[in-house]
């Protein structure tokens, strides 16, 4: 255990960022759900759909801790991001929806067994919210049976510019990333050490200095249960790759987004996820 928890920290505090980075606090307040309640610590916007229907929203993620804006805005699926990056047993998401003009539409969250919710609209919520200058502001608030919150936002909604679309199969970009997931399939760690972002080759330096490269290559390849793996789509800027993914393993069809960065030896891989495939 304590082996496999070294392996983890070396791959986890390569990614993070400090606490200095949360520069500014998107909102604050009070949440209650059930028996759990908390002081609101920051908030994070971004443009969506709402949840089963194609209409348009502002969706603001409300969190019981600081939320480091720029290692969010690098992905193209913000919500597989804070589920499977950022939210934990102590760490809250809770993600509300507001209309482009800022009126509410409903909110969704799990915090525990039996404490949560897939999708709640309707109620009597108490709303300033306005969106103007790119930004939400504005205080909303709700008392009911199996709810509260009262929270005041100031929060900016996330830039969606990537980069221009790369061509088909991810380009480059797209050729790195096969690379690293035949590599990581067949825990070839020589080939992984081709196609890994220098921070990552320093925690599986370090896990090789350790003799935990075994330990190393089982975390990276930890519940990616694919056999096969292709990408979707992707976008670039000169220094920044974000493509999407689709996979098939002995779970059933997988869904992801890989980073990669541009460095001096070629595009590198930073960071991937994947994900069950719900409803498809």
């Amino acid at each position: 255990m304590r082996s496999a928890v070294a392996v983890v920290a070396l791959w986890v505090l390569a990614a993070t960022g400090t606490a200095a980075e949360v520069d500014h606090v998107g909102a604050k307040g009070t949440f209650q759900s059930g028996d759990i309640t908390f002081n609101v610590g920051d908030a994070y916007a971004y443009r969506s759909t709402e949840s089963g229907t194609d209409r348009a929203v502002v969706t603001v993620v409300v969190s019981n801790v600081g939320i480091l804006e720029k290692q969010i805005d690098r992905w193209l699926d913000r919500k597989q991001v804070f589920e499977k990056r950022f939210k934990d047993d102590q760490t809250a998401a809770i993600y509300f929806d507001f209309s482009p003009e800022g009126t509410f539409r409903g909110i969704s969250y799990y915090l525990n067994s039996g404490n949560g919710c897939g999708y709640c609209s309707g109620g009597d919520v108490q709303s300033q919210v306005k969106l103007a200058g790119g930004r939400l502001t504005g205080p909303f608030s709700y008392k009911g049976k199996d709810r509260s919150w009262d929270i005041t936002l100031d929060v900016p909604v996330a830039p969606d510019d990537y980069g221009a679309a790369l061509p088909a199969g991810g380009g480059e970009p797209g050729k790195a990333y096969l690379a690293f997931a035949a590599a990581v399939k067949g825990r070839d760690a020589a080939a992984l050490k081709k196609v890994l972002v220098s921070r990552r080759l320093q925690g599986m330096a370090q896990a090789e200095k350790a003799g935990q490269i075994e330990d190393f290559l089982s975390f990276v390849a930890e519940k990616r249960y694919v056999d096969t793996v292709r990408v979707v789509k992707g976008f670039a800027t000169a220094d920044r790759a974000i493509l999407t993914l689709e996979g098939e393993g002995p779970v059933g069809k997988r869904v992801g987004q890989v980073l990669l960065l541009k460095e001096a030896t070629g595009w590198r891989v930073d960071d991937e996820i994947l994900d069950i495939a719900w409803g498809q």
